[in-house]
């Protein structure tokens, strides 16, 4: 029978699926390099235009297999099915690995870049914050590190328990801090939480440490 034109459909599915890859120098040499090719029926039958009886191939490995020669190829079309198999397998975990790439990337941006923000308002707010008690800059490092029940908050803070968890109240009334529910007995950061450390972190350490002195030194004048 005359051979019949692969439909464009089809050609494009596979060329997107194989990314103009060889499926037999992948699975021959581990050759995932793109290479001028020709579409090759599985089964020698020219009219059978089914997509999965197609495979891309360089142009030496098609007319071994697809041409006169293939016999002295030896190259089975199991063996092919096999190699595109594979061939696809090893293209789409590239691609999903590419895409977990750029999702961290996009956090990563999001992170230090504050898409919305941080205003001077929540600048000065976290810098009151960073001068201000140890004990309560240490709890919420804490909770920035993981969730945490009160037990583990008391053996980390250094301090009488009342006292201690005075402060992890006065981190929930201030919205940072999430107390323990009916599931989970912890406590956790807010979205305000981890935002108000994102903006520490982001702000250099000369000018936490004059924040810092500037409210030491205030204390001290008061206490005169």
């Amino acid at each position: 029978m005359p051979r019949v034109a692969i439909p464009m459909k089809t050609r494009s599915a596979v060329t997107l699926q194989s990314r103009r890859r060889c499926c037999i120098c992948f699975g021959l040499h581990n050759d995932s390099e793109p290479k001028a090719g020709q579409f090759a029926h599985l089964d020698h039958d020219a009219t059978n235009n089914d997509p999965n009886n197609i495979a891309y191939l360089c142009l030496s490995h098609h007319d071994q297999y697809d041409g006169s020669t293939s016999q002295s190829a030896a190259i089975s079309m199991h063996e092919v099915t096999l190699y595109r198999e594979e061939l696809y397998k090893f293209i789409q975990e590239q691609a999903d690995a590419f895409r977990s790439e750029v999702k961290t990337t996009r956090r990563a941006l999001d992170y230090w870049t504050f898409r919305k923000g941080p205003s001077k308002s929540e600048i000065d707010a976290a810098l009151e914050f960073f001068a201000g008690s140890h004990r309560t800059k240490s709890l919420l490092l804490m909770l920035g590190e993981s969730p945490k029940g009160m037990a583990e908050l008391l053996a980390g803070i250094p301090g009488a328990p009342d006292w201690i968890e005075s402060i992890v109240n006065g981190l929930i009334i201030s919205r940072l801090v999430l107390g323990p529910s009916k599931a989970e007995q912890r406590y956790r950061l807010t979205p305000a939480g981890e935002r108000l450390l994102r903006i520490l972190d982001a702000i250099p350490d000369f000018i936490k440490n004059a924040a810092w002195d500037a409210n030491w030194r205030a204390h001290e004048q008061g206490r005169d």
